[in-house]
Parts: structure tokens; sequence; C-alpha cells
């Protein structure tokens, strides 16, 4: 959507030699795809791009869009991008979306408590393991005698 509020039916992508240069391998942040994207359309934000689908938000219309990456760019701009070599498709075109949702900001508590959540919890001190004296459960044979001072110790613990 632009600011006048119309509704882009299609969304021409031109990748410049700047794009390209700004790119960083295997990065779906920083790829050549979105500096492009968010050249074509200044109110995009949280732009990403890689080989199943290309997604945005639009401050704007208040929605994030989900486009399947066309097959000639994932072949001719992210798998040669990736390999290291020239990108030899320049422009292509979004059409149609293949989801549409709103998007939600959370408010400072939802994020305060998802914050609290994913804080790692600080580890109980160790206790002190208690001895179980009853050697008659490890299997060996034992003196009756150091048996039975072993179950009044426990007794008297």
């Amino acid at each position: 959507m632009t600011e006048d509020g119309t509704v882009y039916k299609v969304l021409d992508v031109n990748i410049t030699e700047a794009d390209e240069a700004y790119a960083r391998r295997q990065d779906k942040w920083a790829c050549a795809i979105v500096r492009s994207i968010q050249r074509a359309m200044p109110a995009a934000t949280r732009v990403t791009a890689d080989k199943e689908s290309i997604r945005l938000s639009d401050e704007i219309s208040g929605y994030r869009y989900e486009f399947e990456t066309p097959a000639e760019v994932r072949n001719k701009i992210i798998k040669r991008f990736d390999q290291g070599k020239p990108i030899t498709l320049r422009h292509f075109q979004l059409t149609e979306a293949v989801a549409r949702w709103p998007i939600t900001h959370r408010t400072p508590a939802e994020r305060a408590e998802i914050r609290a959540r994913q804080t790692p919890t600080q580890r109980q001190p160790k206790r002190n393991k208690t001895i179980n004296r009853n050697v008659s459960t490890y299997g060996r044979f034992v003196d009756q005698a150091e048996l039975q001072e072993a179950i009044t110790q426990d007794g008297n613990a």
C-alpha cells in the first residue's frame, strides 16, 4: 500500500549493483532482494527473503504479507548469489501474496511477560545427597554385623 492508500497490485523489484554489493550470503535479512524491496516499497518493514518465501510488513496498511518466491528468482538470484556467482536476473515482479494477516503489536506488559519466560532461571543450589546405607540392595555379600550397623546408623541419622 502506498502513502495515499492505494494497494500494490504488482510490486516491481529492480536489483541494482549497490544492492548486490550490500548483500551477504546465506542471510535472509541482508540479501539483495530485501534491499531492493525496501527501495521499491518504502513502507515495508521486517522484510525477509529466502528460497521458500518473501515476507514483509506494510506499516501503512497494517498487514504482513507473504509471497511465494518465484522459481526464476530462486534459481537466478538466490542460488547463484549464495554460490558466489553473479546474479543474472535484475528485475522481477511480486504479484499475489499467498498469505496476509494483520500486524499485532504487543503491549509492554505482554513483552515483559515473554521476556520473563525466555530468561533462564537460576539453578537451585545442590542439596546434600542422603546416602542410603542399606547395603543389601547392592547385591553383594556382606557381613551381617556390618549390615546391622548400617541399618542402625540409618535409623539414628
